[in-house]
């Protein structure tokens, strides 16, 4: 996970009000009028970057989500390839304010990742989901956009039946589910340092 996602949250939110008034760069991205997006920006969608994700896929179908990784790069996940120019133009500004380190100068790099699922699709399963926090041994439920999947964090092969169980009750696809073994009840510690994800808890 890592940095706080308010941050981005405020400036996604910003990128899109700005692209949505100026943005002339694509027939894809011109699908949308203008006076429309911004107003589904003001509406919101839920706190967070989660929130800002759904947003911004209402004007980039297929939007998986986006995270800086590694190499501080910003990747960005499609299940459409052909929205390429649409996403580099919508979020350059957040390639700008990547996260700053040493040789960190200037915008980041703009990675495209084939998505299976798009972001939307993945938090309507998550919320489907909700009740598994009430289960012995489950420790986070997380709509995963570096894993394109909806991510539950457990502390036991028990627990992790009963998860796989509550999925299919709920109509969730076992293959759009990542049960993850955790120790201590969170994350492990190399999923934090190994990737800049702006995630909120929950």
């Amino acid at each position: 996970m890592g940095t706080s996602r308010s941050t981005f949250a405020i400036l996604v939110a910003g990128t899109l009000a700005a692209s949505a008034c100026e943005q002339p760069a694509s027939p894809d991205f011109q699908a949308a009028k203008p006076e429309v997006a911004t107003a589904q920006v003001a509406q919101g969608d839920g706190p967070g970057i989660d929130g800002e994700f759904v947003r911004v896929q209402r004007q980039l179908p297929g939007f998986g989500g986006y995270y800086f990784d590694a190499n501080g790069d910003l990747v960005v996940l499609l299940t459409d390839p052909a929205q390429e120019p649409a996403a580099r133009a919508l979020l350059a500004g957040v390639a700008a304010d990547r996260p700053r380190g040493p040789g960190s100068a200037g915008p980041a790099t703009i990675r495209v990742r084939r998505a299976e699922f798009d972001f939307a699709t993945l938090q309507g399963w998550h919320e489907r989901l909700n009740s598994v926090l009430r289960l012995e041994g489950v420790s986070f439920l997380d709509t995963d956009e570096m894993a394109n999947r909806v991510t539950v964090g457990v502390t036991s092969e028990a627990a992790a039946a009963r998860v796989r169980a509550e999925a299919v009750r709920a109509g969730v696809p076992s293959a759009a589910l990542r049960v993850e073994r955790v120790a201590g009840g969170g994350r492990p510690i190399a999923d934090l340092l190994s990737q800049i994800r702006p995630v909120l808890g929950g």
